[in-house]
């Protein structure tokens, strides 16, 4: 068995969506001849809305996980200028006067140069390349202990934060372990953020220059996500980049499939807010109830994460209470039992872009549930991904409003007639986490071994959905 040391910072106990990537590669991996072990942050780390203690019973009992602290020294430098700004004023401490930047990459929100004082080019510091950066020398001294125990014959990091990338990095400079690097969102030319042309920004294309440059092998998650990191570093990084996409945990699906609601219902299990707005969604229904009001009491929609009273008073505003239901976030296991319980799953992605490099995780755990999707979304990686492997034909851009409509009718429709869509076996199991390790541990035994990489592998045959005609479904 080889061995592979896996720099992640996000790991149980989090239930952030990075996460279940590296979960699902640590429980994989040693069926396809490889011994995984963690170098990740210490669970204090993480926000406590973010924390499902659920998902370390999956972690296996084997597994060596090495822990470092990740000091916010961005929020300590804020805080310390705002004491010392209330001192000197005699006023209460209150916010620092320095740039707030909503994105954890420093580089694709900053302000530019002309307009950051002293104050707040030192805070920028604090937090690049993200707001994780005070992590990097704990975890590089942590990760060099790792590796005098582990011995590891690859380091594999997955990013962001970027700091991860950072840490691994060096790590491989200063043991000569050779280095993967796997993207779960691109680091800079993110076709979803425009460039300003500061100084944060080309400072993080330099620093992902050092990342890609040391990287023996590059896996994105996403088709698009390659062809950014190649219009970002040059058409040679393709070489050395494999596809490999997000998957399903087979062990989620092993229990019996619950019950199904009493009321035919779509679901939507994750994230309420920014690129996963819900309101394309409650624009159709209200639009379909307008056109149909008799379909009203026969389906509902459920609306379960992040942002929940927010979306629950715009639900109760434009009068879809008794069909819409909000609740707030759940465990990952009932998020499952959720999915698979439903009729139907709503899959959304709203960013302003028709060139996203994301996907949502969520998409592989509704093909592991096999129920049929209504995605809302504009084009890029997502939207060629349902189209090129046939996962639905419910696709609709946000602002569609009679599609989405026409889309939620006819599933019901066929809901009623006992006709609603699957997928082939053979699809589904194309998806699951097995797959992705396997072909993962194809890129650490080329990056190891110092051999060139594995072709790109053929998907097996796309099945058609097993129903009636769908031509007619736009």
């Amino acid at each position: 068995m080889k061995r592979v040391l896996m720099v992640a910072y996000f790991f149980p106990p989090s239930k952030a969506a990075g996460t279940f990537r590296t979960l699902r590669f640590v429980r994989d991996l040693p069926q396809c001849g490889w011994t995984p072990s963690v170098l990740t942050v210490h669970p204090a780390t993480y926000p406590s809305a973010e924390i499902d203690t659920g998902l370390v019973q999956k972690v296996p009992a084997d597994l060596k996980v090495y822990r470092a602290a990740a000091p916010q020294y961005h929020r300590w430098y804020k805080n310390a200028v705002a004491r010392a700004k209330a001192l000197r004023t005699g006023g209460r401490v209150g916010s620092a006067p320095v740039a707030t930047v909503a994105s954890t990459n420093a580089a694709a929100a900053a302000p530019a140069p002309a307009a950051l004082s002293p104050l707040d080019l030192v805070y920028m510091l604090c937090r690049t390349p993200d707001i994780d950066a005070g992590w990097y020398v704990p975890a590089l001294c942590r990760g060099l202990v790792a590796v005098a125990r582990e011995r590891p014959d690859v380091l594999y990091a997955s990013g962001g934060p970027w700091t991860t990338f950072l840490v691994a990095r060096d790590l491989a400079r200063l043991t000569g372990v050779p280095l993967v690097l796997d993207y779960r969102d691109p680091w800079t030319l993110n076709p979803a953020v425009a460039r300003s042309g500061n100084a944060f920004e080309n400072l993080a294309l330099r620093l992902e220059r050092t990342v890609v440059h040391r990287a023996r092998a590059i896996v994105a998650n996403t088709d698009v996500l390659r062809e950014t990191l190649m219009r970002a570093h040059g058409d040679a990084l393709g070489d050395k980049t494999v596809v490999i996409h997000n998957s399903f945990d087979a062990g989620d699906y092993v229990t019996p499939a619950p019950a199904r609601e009493p009321v035919f219902t779509l679901s939507y299990v994750g994230a309420m807010y920014d690129a996963h707005s819900p309101e394309p969604l409650l624009q159709g229904v209200a639009a379909l109830l307008a056109s149909h009001p008799k379909t009203r009491g026969t389906f509902r929609v459920r609306l379960v994460g992040a942002g929940a009273r927010r979306i629950a008073a715009r639900v109760q505003a434009l009068g879809l209470a008794d069909v819409v239901a909000v609740e707030e976030p759940v465990s990952h296991a009932e998020a499952v039992r959720l999915q698979r319980a439903a009729h139907a799953l709503v899959l959304l992605l709203t960013v302003p872009s028709d060139h996203s490099t994301f996907v949502p995780s969520k998409l592989y755990e509704y093909v592991a549930a096999n129920r049929p999707i209504l995605a809302i979304t504009r084009g890029g990686a997502l939207a060629g991904l349902l189209e090129r492997r046939r996962l639905t034909p419910y696709v609709y851009r946000p602002d569609d409003v009679a599609g989405i409509a026409a889309g939620i009718l006819e599933l019901v429709e066929r809901g009623v007639a006992g006709t609603l869509p699957q997928l082939a076996d053979a699809t589904v199991r194309s998806f699951s986490g097995r797959a992705a390790a396997e072909r993962l541990a194809g890129v650490l035994g080329a990056a190891s071994d110092g051999t060139p990489l594995p072709a790109e592998s053929e998907l097996p045959a796309v099945e058609p959905l097993r129903s009636a005609d769908l031509a007619g479904v736009r």
